[in-house]
């Protein structure tokens, strides 16, 4: 929209919450930043390319890049001894969808047998969430798996449930709009995964990102927390 300008003309703050006005009167006179695609701005004047206005533009819009996000990864299951395949898969889709090798450090992977109590999944959980073995994880994916080989039924319900309860307990913090947007987005991949009560929060004195889901939905819900994640954990290095 700027092609044949021969310069930018720097406005007081402007708006109805501004201080100024965003609109130059006949009369009034304002600096000019030169474009260099002009010839009287070849030979004088300040031009926008060596201004403190681009310079304060160019920090603003510059992101830099993000540390590694440091995963790990607890899987709730009832078949423990069919969890291991099971387990590379969901390791795969979620190092794929959070912008693969470059981008993730896989810290730890543990399984949960969900063949117990209440109680007793609940310490499992803490165990694992808390405990050491998560100790350089900065983000940390509960995935409850659904019974293999039965498409239709693709988690216990009941256990869903217990393990979104367990850990909303653990959690400070929530998250609910990005757990909304996390079941959401899970949905659009299997309708099936809305049946999941997903939770987000932050875990180990909020020094790690807790999420939970189901392994339905898995890689696109990895996809849509992806830039959250990375900013989450810059902000908890903070």
């Amino acid at each position: 929209s700027l092609r044949s300008a021969d310069g930018l003309m720097m406005l007081p703050r402007g708006g109805p919450l501004g201080c100024g006005q965003d609109v130059a009167k006949k009369g009034q006179a304002y600096p000019v930043l030169l474009y260099q695609s002009s010839s009287y701005a070849m030979r004088c004047g300040t031009r926008f390319s060596e201004s403190m206005h681009r310079r304060m533009l160019e920090t603003k819009v510059k992101v830099e890049p993000s540390e590694k996000l440091h995963l790990g990864i607890v899987v709730c299951t009832s078949d423990k001894e069919g969890a291991s395949g099971r387990l590379d898969k969901v390791k795969t889709i979620l190092m794929d969808s959070l912008g693969g090798v470059d981008h993730v450090e896989l810290v730890n992977r543990v399984v949960c047998d969900m063949e117990a109590s209440y109680d007793a999944i609940a310490q499992r959980l803490n165990e694992a969430v808390c405990g050491p073995e998560m100790d350089n994880a900065n983000v940390i994916f509960v995935v409850v798996l659904g019974k293999s080989g039965q498409e239709s039924n693709p988690l216990p319900f009941r256990t869903g449930l217990d393990v979104s309860h367990v850990l909303r307990q653990m959690t400070t913090k929530h998250a609910d709009a990005m757990a909304m947007r996390l079941r959401k987005a899970a949905a659009s991949e299997d309708a099936l995964a809305a049946l999941f009560e997903n939770s987000v929060g932050l875990v180990r004195n909020a020094s790690s990102v807790l999420i939970s889901c189901s392994d339905r939905g898995l890689g696109e819900a990895g996809t849509v927390v992806r830039s959250s994640l990375n900013h989450l954990v810059d902000m908890l290095k903070k």
